[in-house]
C-alpha cells in the first residue's frame, strides 16, 4: 500500500514501513557547550522551563563516560505559546501490526529507554539479527550505535472520543536517558513522539517536565520479585539486576517480568561465520603521525 507518500509493505495484517524508524540521539547546547539539554526523536524534540548546564568538570565527567550532576536553570528561550519545534507523530490504524525501527543515534555515555503509553511490543531483531521474538514488552534500553527492531500490536478496540464528542489523546512514545546511568538522582532528560489512532487528538501544547513525570521506572525491591516491567537490554551497571535476570528459556513466558539482558537472546536461526583474509597494515599513531593534518594526542 501506498499512504503519506511513502510505501508499506501489508502482509497478514503486519505493516512494515521504513517511516516507522524512530532515531533516538542527545542534543547539546553547541558544539562547544557538550551540556546535554534535550533529547531528540528524529530530530524533533522540546526544552521546557528549565534547562541543564554545566561548567568545565561536569562536561569534562560527562564527556568521559563518567556521568554528571548538571545544573537546572532558567530556560530563556521558552516560551509556552510560541513552540518552533513539534514532537515526531506516528499514525496507527486498530488491529494491525506495525514494524518498528528503533536507532540509538547517541553520541555519548547517555543509554535511552523506550517505552510506549498503555501499549507492550515485540523485539524481533537486534542490530539487524533477526531473533526469537521477545514478547510482551514495556521497556527497551539502547545504547550508542545499537538497533533493534520491534513490532507493536495495535489494540483492536480503541476508545476515539467521536460517540462522545470528545478528544481521547493519543498514545505517547517515551525515551528518557539519566545524565548518570549508575544514579538515577542525577538527573533525567526525556522525550516523546505521538502514537495517533484515526480521531485521537495530539496535545500540541505539550512538553515534558524536568521531573520527567510519566517515565520513571516502577520501583523494585531488586529481589526480582517485585517487578513489574519486562525490560529488554538494561543498562548493565548492577550486579543484583543481571543475578536477577530473566534466563533463556524462561523469558519465552510471557508472564514473567524481570529483566533480560542481550546475553540471553537467541538468533532465530544460526548464521554462517564469515572469515575474511585481508592484508591489514597497521599505522602507529604516536603524537608525531597525522592524519588529514591532525595528530593524535594519545597515547601519551
Amino acid at each position: 500500500i501506498k499512504e503519506k507518500g511513502t510505501y508499506a509493505i501489508v502482509e497478514e495484517n503486519i505493516i512494515d514501513d521504513a517511516a516507522n524508524t524512530l532515531v533516538l540521539q542527545e542534543w547539546y547546547e553547541s558544539s562547544t557547550n557538550q551540556v546535554p539539554v534535550s533529547l531528540l526523536v528524529n530530530g524533533n524534540g522540546r526544552i521546557g522551563e528549565l534547562i541543564n548546564t554545566g561548567d568545565d568538570e561536569q562536561i569534562t565527567a560527562h564527556l568521559k563516560g563518567k556521568g554528571a550532576y548538571f545544573n537546572l536553570t532558567e530556560n530563556k528561550h521558552f516560551h509556552p505559546d510560541n513552540f518552533t519545534t513539534n514532537y515526531t507523530e506516528f499514525y496507527v490504524k486498530p488491529g494491525y501490526q506495525y514494524r518498528f525501527r528503533v536507532i540509538g543515534a547517541i553520541s555519548q555515555n547517555l543509554p535511552l529507554r523506550l517505552s510506549i503509553e498503555n501499549h507492550t511490543f515485540t523485539a524481533i531483531a537486534m542490530d539487524s539479527l533477526n531473533i526469537q521474538p521477545v514478547t510482551n514488552l514495556t521497556d527497551l534500553w539502547l545504547a550508542a550505535g545499537e538497533r533493534y527492531d520491534i513490532e507493536v500490536q495495535t489494540k483492536k478496540r480503541y476508545n476515539s472520543g467521536r460517540l462522545r464528542n470528545i478528544n481521547i489523546p493519543a498514545h505517547k512514545i517515551r525515551v528518557i536517558g539519566y545524565t548518570d546511568p549508575s544514579d538515577k538522582s542525577a538527573g533525567a532528560l526525556c522525550t516523546i513522539a505521538w502514537l495517533k489512532y484515526p480521531g485521537q487528538s495530539i496535545n500540541h501544547t505539550y512538553v515534558t517536565d524536568t521531573k520527567c513525570t510519566g517515565f520513571v521506572i516502577p520501583s523494585s525491591d531488586c529481589s526480582g520479585t517485585n517487578i513489574t516491567t519486562r525490560t529488554l537490554n538494561p543498562v548493565p551497571n548492577s550486579i543484583t539486576a543481571w543475578t536477577n535476570r530473566i534466563q533463556y528459556p524462561d523469558w519465552e513466558n510471557t508472564s514473567t517480568t524481570g529483566d533480560i539482558f542481550i546475553a540471553d537472546l537467541r538468533a532465530l536461526k544460526p548464521e554462517p561465520t564469515i572469515n575474511w583474509n585481508l592484508n591489514t597494515h597497521y599505522i602507529e599513531f604516536d603524537g608525531r603521525t597525522s592524519f588529514n593534518n591532525m595528530k593524535m594526542t594519545y597515547p601519551r
